[in-house]
Order: structure tokens, then sequence, then C-alpha cells
């Protein structure tokens, strides 16, 4: 499995890509952070791991200790962020003060954006809660994952993609 993974992360860094946008929108409120995050200077040179929820979704938060076990095992300081991207499915869930709540609730430590208007949602193409795309330092997009039980190939693939971007100086 390895060196399909391998091949694999090669092969998108090598073509020519979906690219996440160069910030998050301004004005969207973060939570478990002190000031938003940017692209260009907090998550340079990071492989970012976006995990699309709602708080309202059981199989998200079915997924919260596999992002648990993730962010034990691979840190910011080996070059792994995990942020959290609230894209509500209901008008209420769109209220900072309830992502906020649930965010407690769940106990999530890593920081986590009100996506209310669900625009990286659109620009990303997610269609379903919950998904995880994986992002390479460069903005391009490595992987997406929908729904849940991809625990060992997340893991696979992130060990894999931060050895990569490591070895290329990135």
């Amino acid at each position: 499995h390895v060196d399909i993974v391998k091949k694999f992360i090669e092969g998108r860094i090598n073509t020519k890509g979906i690219v996440i946008p160069q910030e998050f929108k301004a004005g969207l409120d973060w939570i478990n952070v002190s000031k938003t995050l940017t692209f260009k200077k907090d998550l340079k040179g990071k492989v970012i791991v976006l995990d699309f929820f709602t708080y309202c979704c059981i199989n998200c938060m079915h997924i919260l200790p596999q992002l648990k076990s993730l962010e034990q095992k691979f840190t910011v300081e080996d070059g792994l962020v995990v942020i959290g991207v609230h894209s509500p499915k209901f008008s209420n869930e769109r209220s900072t003060d309830n992502v906020r709540a649930a965010v407690e609730r769940y106990e999530i430590t890593h920081p986590v954006v009100n996506d209310h208007g669900e625009d990286l949602w659109s620009a990303l193409g997610i269609c379903c809660w919950p998904t995880l795309v994986i992002v390479g330092p460069s903005g391009k997009l490595l992987l997406y994952l929908m729904g849940e039980s991809h625990e060992k190939l997340l893991h696979l693939f992130v060990n894999e993609a931060l050895t990569i971007f490591k070895d290329r100086g990135e």
C-alpha cells in the first residue's frame, strides 16, 4: 500500500490539479485560535487536513477520535495541521456560538473555522459530511475522503505526504 500511496502523491504533485483558495474568506469566525489562520503565513509548508463537518452529523462525530489519533501521531512540528471547517446543514447551525458550544462539548482542540456561508465547501466541491480534504504545502489538493472508516488510509497517506514533502524540502 505504501508504494501505491507514494505514487499517487507524486502524481498529484506533478500534475496540474485543484488548488485551494489563496486564503480563507475574510470575516469568518475561528474557534480554538486567537487569530484568523492564513495559508501564506500560518499554514505555509504544512500538510493540512480540512475536516468538513456539521455538528448535528453523527458520522462527523464518529471520525473525531480518528482525527485526535492523527494529531497525537503527527504534530504541527512534524508538519501537519488539522482544521475543522464547520459547514452548516440547517440555519441554526450557522451561529458561531452554537458551533463553539459543540466544539467544547465534543472536545475538539484543533482550529475550527465557521464556514457559515459554505464558501469553502462550494469552492472545493464538497457534497457530504464528513469529508476530509488533504492539502499539500503548496495548496494543491491531494486527496478527498468522504464518510467514515478511513483511519488507516488517513494515517498512511499523511505519513507518506509528510515524508515526501520533507524530502523535497517543502
